[in-house]
């Protein structure tokens, strides 16, 4: 063995019978802008736009309701995508309206995906811009999430509506904490 090959601050140093591999400090990541609240827009309302047009091939809200599921996850990972940026605020009254009119669905695949979606507004919007887009609302949704867990027959529902409880409720939290600051 090379006498150079076992001392401090080289990349291969051996220790006993251990080789120990150092590898090289990496920098920061550099702060860029997002590049999806360009397009985001773009996709998120055409998306959302005629999902129950006759005129289509799929029937969404009876025979084809997997699609809408999925419909309803994709349009929260492009919210929660955009989170940070000036274009989700919209988005987030726009899911809302969408998935709320969904949430006594018959198939319990777009119930779990309306609480995907509800969840995906909890998780996007900081905890003032969410009371004042939902503060109507707020009584009205906890009143839904505990009828799912006490009432829906999908076990996927009572979970998804355990975590959405959750997660409002640390939003609700997190601005009453926001507001205390503001008067102290």
């Amino acid at each position: 063995r090379a006498p150079d090959e076992s001392a401090p601050g080289t990349p291969l140093a051996t220790v006993g019978k251990t080789r120990r591999f150092a590898s090289a400090k990496r920098a920061a990541p550099s702060a860029r802008a997002n590049r999806l609240a360009a397009v985001a827009p773009g996709f998120f309302y055409p998306l959302m736009a005629r999902y129950d047009d006759p005129n289509h091939t799929f029937l969404l809200l009876t025979e084809d309701s997997f699609l809408l599921e999925a419909l309803l996850q994709t349009l929260a990972a492009v919210l929660r995508g955009v989170a940070a940026c000036p274009c989700a605020r919209r988005m987030l009254r726009a899911l809302w309206e969408f998935a709320w009119v969904l949430r006594f669905h018959d198939e319990a695949v777009v119930r779990r995906g309306v609480l995907v979606a509800v969840a995906s507004i909890a998780q996007a919007a900081v905890p003032a811009v969410l009371m004042q887009e939902l503060d109507g609302e707020l009584d009205e949704l906890q009143d839904y999430l505990r009828y799912c867990v006490e009432a829906d027959v999908d076990e996927g529902c009572k979970q998804l509506a355990v975590v959405c409880h959750s997660l409002y409720r640390q939003q609700m939290q997190d601005f009453t904490q926001e507001q205390a600051i503001r008067f102290l």
